[in-house]
């Protein structure tokens, strides 16, 4: 009896998609079924993804996901080739050049990160909703984030400031969509051996790209948003006999709910008091 694919008829976009986390989340998704559009700004590494997909499953749309008009035009392409997008898959980023203490390094270092890991998820978190999601009323965001997102780094300033103020965009953008039937959730794959973390001095606990599978149907698979989920933390559950699900954790498990439960009293009964 033939077995049901995961992700059939499913219709998925990945920035980054050319080699590393992207490439294995592409293929991830192709083996269950989905069409794929791949992106980054490297047509070569696209194609040799896309030779990686079964036959038919894939588009190749090399962009730019810190141009407006380029992420504009693949988001329109994307939609105009299938009709919609049912996962958007956030993956495009970079890492900071090197490592020094805050008062040492350029405050370029900082804006080329926010740019890279925060503004390019906005601009295409922002399209895909203007031209599929809102319209479906349906919809699956994943943002790839980093345990820098949840815990200073000495002489890491600028890439922890990214990786936080994602995990804040992650946070408000699940609060506005929680009644349009969209979710929005952060993954951290841990340690990867890829371009930009390719030699580990010690190479213990460091993952291979397609490790984080079990991370990707968790979240996938949950009806949650505003949500992180750490695949090391996710193994470790699973080790003790958890379900999978346990290791997705609210970003902000104070914050993000003392947002919205004042808000519940205001509509109810008034105003409420200020939250700075």
């Amino acid at each position: 009896m033939a077995t049901s694919l995961r992700l059939s008829g499913q219709r998925v976009l990945v920035t980054g998609a050319g080699r590393g986390i992207g490439r294995a989340i592409a293929q991830l998704c192709a083996a269950e079924g989905a069409r794929v559009a791949l992106t980054a700004r490297t047509t070569l590494e696209l194609e040799e993804t896309a030779r990686l997909l079964p036959k038919g499953q894939s588009l190749v749309l090399t962009a730019d996901v810190t141009s407006d008009e380029q992420v504009e035009s693949l988001v329109q392409a994307v939609v105009q080739a299938w009709g919609g997008i049912d996962i958007l898959v956030n993956n495009a980023g970079g890492a900071q050049a090197s490592k020094g203490l805050l008062h040492e390094l350029p405050a370029v270092n900082l804006t080329r990160l926010l740019d890279l890991n925060v503004v390019s998820v906005h601009r295409v978190t922002a399209a895909v909703l203007k031209h599929a999601m809102l319209a479906q009323q349906s919809g699956k965001i994943i943002n790839i984030s980093s345990r820098a997102g949840k815990q200073g780094l000495p002489q890491m300033s600028s890439y922890v400031a990214s990786k936080f103020a994602l995990e804040g965009l992650t946070a408000t953008l699940a609060a506005e969509l929680k009644d349009q039937g969209i979710t929005v959730n952060s993954i951290s794959p841990g340690m990867v051996d890829t371009r930009s973390f390719p030699k580990a001095p010690e190479k213990r606990g460091v993952r291979t790209p397609e490790s984080i599978a079990n991370g990707l149907w968790t979240v996938l698979e949950s009806p949650s948003s505003g949500h992180y989920l750490h695949v090391d933390e996710l193994d470790s559950a699973v080790a003790q006999g958890f379900s999978p699900s346990t290791a997705l954790k609210p970003i902000n498990e104070l914050g993000f709910q003392a947002y919205l439960e004042p808000r519940k009293q205001e509509n109810a009964s008034g105003p409420s008091q200020k939250i700075p």
